[in-house]
């Protein structure tokens, strides 16, 4: 089935949602971006140009960024693709076949919505251990990939967001250190695109007697992201990354939430510790506070990809057994 994403340019963590959904569906999907299509007139002119590209069955974004555009190729390419959104389009509801809206997210009670506990990404355990990537070998009894976030954006209708200050990324630190050296854990370190360096220097400085290899984003190297994940016992990741946490309870592997406290560490919005709590209420992770390194998660690893293409699927077969003007777009 073949497939598009239409998505800002910028959202790694919306990008990668899409791609988990869309690799259930098409091997080799294709990526747009909004500024891609925004560059031309119309986007009847966008398809008139593509002419060497084979048209979508199904469409696949999240939030509102991209509804326009994907209801706009819709209407233009003849027979209507799928439409699938994994977080609310803002407007214009009824016209996607399904909307994944996660469980920590305002509710939407439309008869086209599926509720999804964390969010859909593309790692699976398969995935995890084919990662072949050559990383120095720490010799330690154990090893954690640690996973930090950074800035959030402040939102209206949530409670805390801003900058990920030093002093909460020292706190972080000084107990991963002490749990380090405690059970003997050495540590695969990354940041991401939202860390600001000196954020990411403080949390370093307390980790700097530790047996560890560091990875910056920001530099140009490769990007073992997998690869930490793969050699790694445990998981650890700050509570502000809604995507790194979805991504790490799907690994399999024990997850550890750091910076829970939004009284202490306000970069933390509400959403974001509605997540984590879910996750943890499944049994997918605990907060660091809990540290016991016996602990095992739950035996089904997260997969809401595979939930959400669940689910598009059942529609698609009731949408084949009544006529195709009655499946869709019965409202204006």
């Amino acid at each position: 089935m073949r497939a598009w994403v239409i998505q800002k340019r910028g959202f790694v963590g919306d990008l990668n949602a899409c791609l988990g959904v869309a690799y259930k569906f098409d091997t080799n999907p294709r990526i747009i971006f909004n500024d891609q299509i925004e560059k031309y007139a119309s986007v009847l002119e966008f398809i008139d140009l593509d002419q060497g590209q084979q048209r979508p069955e199904l469409l696949i974004a999240s939030y509102q960024f991209s509804t326009e555009h994907m209801i706009a190729i819709s209407r233009t390419i003849g027979e209507k693709p799928f439409l699938i959104n994994l977080r609310d389009p803002g407007s214009l509801h009824s016209h996607f076949d399904l909307i994944a809206n996660p469980r920590h997210a305002p509710r939407l009670s439309l008869p086209n919505v599926m509720e999804t506990i964390g969010l859909s990404n593309t790692i699976t355990p398969e995935k995890i251990n084919s990662s072949i990537i050559n990383l120095p070998k720490l010799d330690t009894r154990m090893k954690a990939a640690v996973l930090m976030g950074g800035d959030s954006i402040q939102l209206t209708n949530e409670k805390g967001g801003g900058k990920f200050k030093t002093k909460a990324a020292r706190s972080i630190g000084a107990q991963i250190n002490e749990i380090s050296k405690a059970h003997d854990i050495g540590l695969y370190l990354t940041n991401s695109h939202r860390t600001r360096e000196k954020t990411w220097e403080a949390f370093l400085q307390e980790l700097s007697s530790v047996s560890k290899y560091t990875y910056d984003y920001s530099s140009s190297k490769f990007n073992p992201y997998l690869g930490m994940i793969s050699l790694a016992d445990l998981i650890i990741v700050t509570a502000d990354s809604m995507s790194m946490c979805s991504e790490a309870c799907s690994s399999g592997k024990p997850v550890y939430f750091a910076g829970l406290n939004r009284v202490k560490n306000q970069f933390l919005r509400s959403d974001h510790e509605r997540l984590a709590v879910d996750l943890m209420i499944e049994g997918y992770a605990r907060p660091l506070e809990y540290f016991d390194p016996e602990w095992q998660p739950k035996k089904q690893p997260l997969n809401v990809a595979e939930k959400i293409a669940n689910r598009a699927k059942e529609i698609l077969v009731e949408q084949r057994a009544v006529p195709v003007k009655q499946t869709r777009y019965l409202q204006p």
